[in-house]
């Protein structure tokens, strides 16, 4: 999944999964979907990472999760990442209310014609 943010740069969600127990998203300023996973330029959400929610508004993307991911050294964006931790209770707070605070439901699936090695 693409996101556009200001200025005509793209960030990219992108999920890898590989047997019944890894299920990793990469939030990167790459859109080589076939790149593994770097934990020093991109952001690896890699314990339950989704359901996740998020919103972009004033160059900040937020993101609304449970398990947030190491801050990278080097993620190359204008955009600033802000990962707000929430506890179960107000997970569900976001569930039930996402569309009324202007939140989206992230949606990164899995693409099953894609074909990397």
């Amino acid at each position: 999944m693409s996101l556009a943010v200001p200025n005509g740069q793209y960030l990219y969600f992108k999920r890898e999964v590989r047997g019944l127990n890894y299920d990793v998203v990469v939030l990167s300023t790459d859109n080589d979907y076939c790149k593994e996973p770097n934990a020093s330029s991109d952001y690896v959400f890699a314990s339950d990472p989704l359901p996740m929610y998020y919103k972009l508004e004033n160059g900040t993307l937020s993101l609304f999760l449970t398990s947030p991911a190491a801050i990278p050294k080097i993620f190359q964006s204008s955009i600033k990442v802000v990962q707000h931790q929430l506890s179960p209770l107000e997970f569900q707070e976001i569930e039930q209310h996402y569309k009324e605070r202007g939140i989206e439901l992230l949606r990164v699936e899995i693409d099953k014609t894609l074909k990397c090695r």
